[in-house]
């Protein structure tokens, strides 16, 4: 089977969270099955687009990420980050979907993973001409404030109200779910009601 994981993050990065472990241990015990395994990975290097193999899975890291790491905590970094986020939304979307689109074509990808946060998934969807089968992995969608364990307004937070719903409208289009825990699930389908 031809399986492609898309991931904002994947090791040695560890700028986003714990879900790189979980797709390089989960990439490995797959690959070990007999199984091709490709990785479409944010680069943690906004100008740098690599290939690679590494532990026979094929690595694609992708420039031009809708995020910055800032190399300080200075107020400029965050503003930054936080105009890349919004201004290379679409066009990192696109380029996932293009790296996709090429690995169905040339090397018959049978299903995709995609999280949820992030969506990463999105332009994708709008252009998957080829009916590949997806699942989503749960991550924790943008529209749910962990501090407080609620949905986060519109008021509070538009851009994060709005990028979080249409996670979830495009998770709600996956074959298959998966959550990393029964909380996170009983969150998600709350919020999908």
């Amino acid at each position: 089977m031809n399986i492609a994981f898309v991931t904002r993050e994947y090791p040695p990065s560890k700028r986003a969270g714990g879900i790189a472990t979980y797709i390089l241990e989960t990439a490995k015990v797959l690959s070990k099955n007999n199984h091709n395994v490709y990785v479409i990975a944010a680069s943690d290097d906004i100008q740098k687009e690599t290939e690679s193999v590494e532990d026979n899975i094929h690595l694609i890291r992708l420039a031009g990420g809708d995020f910055y790491i800032p190399v300080s905590n200075r107020k400029i970094d965050k503003i930054r980050s936080r105009l890349r986020s919004i201004f290379c939304y679409w066009s990192y979307r696109k380029r996932v979907t293009e790296i996709l689109n090429r690995l169905i074509i040339e090397k018959g990808i049978d299903i995709v993973e995609f999280a949820e946060y992030g969506n990463e998934m999105d332009h994708w969807l709008r252009n998957n001409q080829y009916q590949i089968p997806f699942v989503v992995r749960l991550h924790g969608p943008t529209i749910f404030d962990r501090a407080t364990c609620e949905t986060v307004s519109f008021l509070r937070k538009p851009i994060n109200w709005f990028l979080g719903h249409r996670e979830i409208q495009c998770a709600l289009k996956a074959n298959a779910i998966s959550s990393p825990t029964r909380a996170l699930a009983e969150i998600f389908l709350s919020m999908s009601d």
